[in-house]
């Protein structure tokens, strides 16, 4: 036998209910009108109310489900487009401000994420001639919350990662105009990265090739979803995130 409800509890729960719509609204005129009527008893009509009440968080549920399954296509579709393509000159890579495929050796695109609270993060992720992923890496540094010395970071990882690896002939491309410039003119534009930076000319030295060239950040975005992903974990060692963007391919 189903226990009563005290009438209280019930009216409390009915008119405080958070997120009443029209259609709740309507529901809920037409459970007085029943209950008036004789035809339901206030108890029972508390517990219409609240299994339609259920209902509602369910269908809520559902949207939410559909809401990030749409996300998650849409962050697929930024990655896809900024995959290299083969070298037969379609898609994206044929405009002239993007970096190429190189006929040898490997492209690598770099970027940065910061986050005050937190401290920044680098990413990196190399293509290799046939537009496969070679490796997607990134690493997390607390107490720095600078775009641009994230950016320097950025590129500076990624050519230790290079060498570390044996890959001579690298093209790297990134969307920060400020640090392609300071990298090539060898050049410091902010005096308290010089030490960052005379650390990425000597490493310039060590390649057969290198080139570093800008590239607009809706051709950067695989780089940049792997350092957000290392922002948020964290993580202060190098870390492989190529299972991070194959998920959204």
């Amino acid at each position: 036998m189903m226990r009563a409800i005290p009438m209280d509890l019930a009216w409390r729960n009915l008119f405080f209910t958070p997120h009443i719509s029209k259609n709740d609204v309507a529901f809920i005129v037409f459970l007085f009108w029943r209950i008036w009527k004789g035809r339901c008893k206030a108890t029972y009509g508390h517990v219409l109310y609240k299994s339609h009440f259920l209902y509602r968080q369910l269908l809520a549920q559902v949207e939410e489900w559909r809401m990030a399954e749409a996300q998650k296509i849409q962050r697929s579709e930024e990655v896809r487009r900024s995959m290299p393509y083969s070298s037969t000159g379609q898609g994206p890579h044929s405009r002239r401000t993007d970096v190429s495929l190189p006929s040898e050796g490997i492209l690598v695109r770099f970027d940065g994420a910061k986050k005050i609270t937190q401290g920044c993060a680098t990413g990196f992720v190399g293509f290799s001639g046939d537009g496969n992923i070679a490796f997607a890496v990134g690493k997390f540094y607390q107490g720095i919350s600078d775009a641009y010395i994230s950016e320097l970071l950025a590129i500076r990882d990624a050519m230790k990662w290079c060498l570390t690896h044996n890959f001579l002939t690298v093209v790297f491309g990134g969307d920060s105009q400020l640090v392609i410039k300071d990298v090539t003119s060898k050049k410091a534009s902010h005096s308290r990265v010089g030490a960052i930076l005379e650390g990425v000319h000597s490493l310039l030295t060590s390649f057969l090739s290198v080139s570093c060239l800008f590239a607009p950040r809706s051709f950067n975005r695989a780089a940049h979803l792997v350092a957000k992903q290392a922002l948020l974990s964290g993580v202060r060692l190098h870390t492989d995130y190529r299972s991070l963007l194959v998920s959204f391919l």
